[in-house]
């Protein structure tokens, strides 16, 4: 489609555009996207974004992101954005291979020149990706990475070369030099790189096993209950 003299691929599952607040994406299942799953974005108009909550959902095979975020210019606001208690799995697989800039990440984090106050991305399972976390060396124009919390996330990929957190035009950390992204960022404090032992990874049953790591190893939120709508395990990211 065209908008503002360009063409524009509009691919994305759930996504909020401009003005948005109050919204809350949960126990929902989004998969085979050409693009993004779940985003909140914007470009040209000064907007306001806070109080958005994706969480117990489960996100798979798509072609650009699983979550993606960003918002200009710079006289936006973005505020109070939760991204918890979701499973992510295969970005970049599935349907939308076949775009010709597929990217294939889980968390991609843009240019963002919004004044921005508070993004958490906290107990999700990122399995399988071209990378599982992209962003900007130095992500927020104002504020570094204050105002952007990850956190006891569950990080997988299948070979200890495949690239796990990608900052643009700095750095690649995979299975090996994952410990020196969180010392060198100090994000994804309890976070780690575990097999979470899906009951079966195959046929796209993405719930965890009895034995999962992932197991009391989340960060306390007030998300009592899991994407089955049943109580969590204590402290589960699943």
């Amino acid at each position: 489609l065209n908008m503002n003299g360009s063409n524009i691929r509009f691919g994305n599952g759930i996504e909020f555009w401009a003005n948005a607040h109050d919204n809350t994406v949960e126990q929902c299942k989004v998969w085979e996207i050409y693009d993004t799953g779940l985003s909140n974005q914007n470009q040209g108009s000064t907007v306001q974004q806070y109080n958005i909550f994706y969480r117990n959902n489960i996100v798979f095979n798509c072609a650009l992101a699983s979550f993606e975020y960003w918002n200009k210019p710079a006289s936006s606001t973005t505020a109070n954005i939760h991204f918890e208690n979701n499973t992510c799995v295969n970005a970049g697989y599935g349907w939308g291979t076949q775009r010709p800039d597929r990217v294939g990440v889980h968390i991609l984090l843009s240019y963002n020149e919004a004044v921005t106050d508070s993004i958490f991305i906290r107990n999700n399972i990122f399995y399988k990706a071209n990378a599982c976390l992209a962003m900007p060396s130095t992500w927020n124009t104002t504020d570094g990475y204050t105002k952007l919390v990850l956190r006891n996330n569950c990080y997988y990929q299948p070979s200890a070369t495949d690239t796990v957190v990608f900052l643009f035009f700095s750095s690649g950390y995979n299975t090996a030099t994952f410990s020196t992204y969180q010392t060198s960022t100090g994000q994804d404090v309890s976070s780690f790189i575990n097999d979470p032992l899906f009951v079966n990874y195959s046929g796209n049953d993405f719930h965890i096993t009895s034995t999962s790591p992932t197991i009391n190893q989340g960060f306390a939120t007030n998300i009592l209950n899991d994407y089955d709508n049943e109580t969590r395990l204590a402290n589960s990211i699943d």
